[in-house]
């Protein structure tokens, strides 16, 4: 908890102060009216004091203003907190180059200089030429002053000429699409509304583009927690008014289905996807608009009904002469490619089986080019092939990390992208042509006094609670004494098919630099790591296995001495905040701290606000007494336990969060606060104003947001700081 000054008795010395400090600092939580609010659920009576703050008001906002007065006095000794801020802004403070992408007759790339809000979108006419300077085409950081409208994707129109583009503001899901010319820079006058968890793709006439709309809500958006449902698949022709947009597709029997909608290359079919929330089986509805192409008169007659079952995962790849490729689960929990055609929709043909490693997601490139990400022990793995012999693979020669592909239907160059979590960004050019490969590293982030050999990277397994074997990355310096005194953060996610790969992180390389700490990335059940097994392995009534793999992967690390319950932290962020709360319930004993991000608390309630009824994926639904029993037994707002000696637990969310509403972690504060209030631990708040579920935060708020994140995390810890 200092920077030290030399010697290491004066090293002694400031940590036995601090150690102190921590012991003896005490806390008046903030007062929360508590009614005797009861709700009767299936046959058993469920207390919910703090119904009220379910809804926004003046009570809740100076009660929430109090939790950020506490917390902000909890981290306010940290002696080394401007340093931490300066090393933080000092290494994020490198050039951040996107991967290339050609649309018409121009290139396109996102580029931040180093420190900027949100990357910027460029367009050049040729991407090889050094002194033909970069023309800005969308700044989102000159659309507010706070930076807090972000950017939500670009979709260009077939010819290059029109881009349609989505903003969001103040870290809200709510987006709002804007058409420009790409040729003028003039700004068209259309502008479309209440747009959520949808794509927006030109048709190829150029004439209009699909995209999910949702009924207007009747108040600001990030704000409301009224239920997001009744989303309509619908067709926008440019020049004309968003309300009389056509809706192509629409089932009212099932409102809580999300569309999407793709375009063929050849400008033949459209292919729709239903996924009812986040299920992993979905529809595959076709329109033949060779037949039917006025998408402006849609009905019934022009709906081929390919796949007309939720029994399985088809994600639609792209269409190569007559054959339209799949990605699904049909009789291959690890993924496989399939094709059908029109003329038997139903009838699909396996174009590469199902592997030992999954199959995360293909491209179809060049003149049938074909490529395909495999997962291999939570490592990205390319193959390419053709897509008139798909099996013929040969695996391109790419080095460990997590991968990213732009390909294109109109140009042999492909870029790709691979980061670990010792190297930042490198970009590469690949080329094929007449039969050969050709590869060069086009860019690569040079990160300022950043020495990737200081480090070691590993992969280990552990035996979870039912003696399944789980892996987890751990990373640190090299020569760490394996003593268990090493401040530790453990970071899980597992849920919703989410696989977390290696990824470079600058802040949290000052952890383990500066404080000589230790980074470990649990891959628990409920991700995708290991395929559709792997997520229902920790989901719905399984969805224990996600507490019990941190725990158990608590215990290595203490069992192999990288460090001590007292200096152990867990992580996680939104489902992974809920695991991580919910661990914190079960064995408290285990951790030093909890850091719970942006987390989902009230898992008999989760369904009732904004997008919550599509996780019923994942938590069952509450309506149904056998999903409410299992789930009251890992909700982590019916769970806390005051007979139990917790760690301090910090919470953190934004007061726009209209994904998983900031009311899940109010109420948790609230009861535990008032359950726990004589604990040793501390219970604590931080909730950011004008800040959503994450996606699209400024970088200042991002930089505030981890100097305070890590102060806590090495007051809590014992950490100390050296240069």
């Amino acid at each position: 908890m200092f920077r030290k000054l030399g010697g290491v008795l004066a090293g002694r010395q400031r940590a036995a102060v601090l150690r102190v400090s921590r012991s003896c600092f005490t806390m008046a939580y903030p007062e929360a009216r508590r009614s005797d609010f009861k709700e009767e659920l299936h046959g058993v009576s469920v207390p919910d004091p703090y119904r009220w703050m379910e809804e926004d008001s003046d009570e809740l906002s100076a009660w929430t203003a109090e939790q950020n007065t506490r917390s902000a006095a909890y981290v306010a000794d940290v002696s080394f907190k401007e340093k931490l801020r300066e090393t933080i802004k000092q290494r994020l403070d490198y050039p951040k180059h996107g991967i290339p992408f050609k649309k018409g007759s121009a290139w396109y790339y996102y580029y931040n200089t180093g420190l900027q809000n949100h990357s910027v979108l460029y367009k050049k006419k040729d991407i090889d030429d050094k002194d033909e300077k970069a023309e800005v085409f969308l700044d989102p950081n000159q659309m507010s002053e706070d930076g807090t409208t972000a950017m939500e994707g670009v979709s260009f129109t077939e010819d290059g000429r029109l881009c349609a583009y989505g903003l969001k503001e103040k870290g809200s899901d709510w987006c709002t699409i804007h058409v420009k010319n790409c040729e003028t820079g003039e700004k068209l006058p259309d502008i479309i509304e209440w747009v959520n968890y949808s794509y927006y793709r030109w048709t190829k006439d150029n004439k209009g583009f699909l995209y999910g709309r949702f009924p207007a809500l009747d108040s600001e958006a990030g704000k409301s927690t009224r239920e997001v449902k009744d989303q309509r698949l619908v067709y926008h022709v440019l020049g004309t008014s968003p309300a009389d947009d056509a809706v192509v597709y629409y089932d009212p029997k099932t409102p809580t289905v999300l569309y999407d909608a793709t375009p063929t290359h050849d400008g033949k079919a459209v292919v729709i996807t239903s996924c009812d929330g986040t299920k992993p089986e979905n529809l595959v509805t076709i329109i033949d608009l060779e037949k039917h192409s006025d998408l402006t008169k849609i009905g019934e007659s022009a709906y081929i009904r390919s796949v007309d079952e939720w029994k399985h995962k088809y994600d639609f790849v792209g269409k190569h002469n007559d054959k339209f490729f799949f990605i699904t689960t049909d009789g291959s929990p690890n993924n496989k490619l399939v094709y059908m055609t029109l003329d038997s929709p139903k009838e699909f043909k396996d174009a590469i089986p199902e592997q030992k490693s999954v199959l995360e997601w293909a491209s179809i490139g060049f003149e049938g080019a074909l490529f395909t990400g495999y997962l291999e022990d939570v490592k990205d793995v390319v193959y390419l092939s053709h897509a008139d012999t798909p099996d013929e693979r040969k695996k391109l020669d790419i080095e460990i990390g997590s991968v990213g592909f732009s390909t294109s239907r109109k140009h042999s160059r492909v870029f790709y992208s691979v980061t670990s979590f010792t190297f930042a960004r490198r970009v590469y050019d690949f080329r094929l042509e007449d039969g050969h490969e050709k590869r060069k590293l086009w860019y690569e982030a040079t990160v300022p006094n950043y020495d990737s050999s200081q480090f070691e990277v590993k992969q280990e397994w552990f035996a979870s609670k039912d003696g399944t074997k789980v892996p987890m990355f751990i990373i640190h310096k090299k020569g760490l004494k394996l003593d268990g005194n090493n401040p530790t953060v453990l970071y899980v996610y597992g849920g919703f098919h989410v696989s977390l790969g290696p990824a470079f992180s600058t802040t949290r390389l000052s952890f383990i630099s500066n404080m000589n700490g230790v980074y470990c990335l649990a891959n628990i059940r409920g991700g995708s790591e290991y395929g559709e097994d792997w997520w229902k392995g920790g989901s719905l009534r399984n969805k224990k296995n996600c507490v019990y793999d941190t725990m158990y992967a608590a215990k290595y690390l203490v069992e192999k001495k990288y460090t001590r319950p007292e200096k152990l932290a867990i992580e996680g962020g939104s489902n992974g905040g809920l695991v991580v709360a919910a661990v914190a319930n079960e064995a408290p004993e285990l951790f030093g701290a909890v850091v719970s991000q942006v987390p989902v608390m009230d898992i008999t309630r989760f369904h009732k606000f904004t997008i919550g009824s599509a996780w019923t994926s994942d938590f069952g639904n509450p309506d149904v007494k056998e999903d409410f029993d299992y789930i009251m037994t890992y909700s982590p707002l019916h769970n806390i336990d005051p007979k139990k000696k917790y760690p301090t637990i910090m919470c953190m969310t934004g007061d726009h969060d209209d994904r998983v509403s900031p009311l899940h972690t109010f109420k948790y504060l609230a009861e535990a606060q008032h359950t726990c209030k004589e604990q040793p631990g501390k219970f604590l708040g931080r909730i950011e104003i004008n800040a959503g579920h994450g996606h699209g935060k400024p970088l200042s708020k991002v930089v505030d947001e981890l100097v305070f994140q890590w102060s806590f995390v090495a007051k809590t810890l014992g950490a100390e700081w050296t240069d």
